[in-house]
C-alpha cells in the first residue's frame, strides 16, 4: 500500500450530498471602519490591510469569513505591490485610480468603479503581481 503523502494526510473529504453540511462558524456582523480609514488616509502607504476576524472565528489564519479574506489594498501613484497569496483566486473592485494587475497570462488593466475576479496563479508560475495606481 502506497503511504499517503503530507497533502492527502491534511486533507478533509467530503462527500458531495454533504459537502455544504459541515459546520463553520457563524461570521460577526463587522464594519472594518478602522481598516477603511487607514486605506483612505491621505498618507497611506502602498500595502495592504487585511479585514481580519479570525480571532472571533476561531481560524489560525486570518480570515474575514471561514474561506476567505478581504483586504484593503493601497497603491500609490508609481509604486509597485507584489504580493504573493495562498487563494484559489482573487476578486477585485476598484475604487479610484487606475492600475494594473500582472500575473501570467491573467493581466487586467482597471479604472475606478471596475470589478473583476481572477484566477490565483499557481506556486508553479509566476507569483509575483504588481499594480500601479494613479490616485494619489
Amino acid at each position: 500500500m502506497a503511504r499517503p503523502d503530507r497533502a492527502a494526510a491534511r486533507a478533509e473529504f467530503y462527500a458531495p450530498e454533504i459537502a455544504f453540511d459541515r459546520p463553520v462558524p457563524k461570521v460577526p456582523a463587522a464594519a472594518f471602519r478602522a481598516e477603511r480609514d487607514r486605506a483612505f488616509a491621505a498618507d497611506a502607504a502602498t500595502g495592504s490591510i487585511p479585514c481580519d476576524l479570525s480571532g472571533q472565528l476561531g481560524s489560525p489564519w486570518p480570515a474575514t469569513t471561514p474561506t476567505m479574506l478581504a483586504r484593503y489594498v493601497v497603491i500609490r501613484a508609481g509604486e509597485t505591490l507584489q504580493h504573493q497569496h495562498c487563494s484559489t483566486g482573487e476578486v477585485f473592485y476598484v475604487m479610484r485610480g487606475a492600475g494594473e494587475r500582472c500575473a501570467g497570462p491573467n493581466n487586467l488593466r482597471g479604472s475606478a468603479a471596475m470589478h473583476s475576479a481572477c484566477p490565483a496563479v499557481s506556486r508553479s508560475s509566476i507569483w509575483q503581481r504588481r499594480m500601479r495606481s494613479c490616485c494619489r
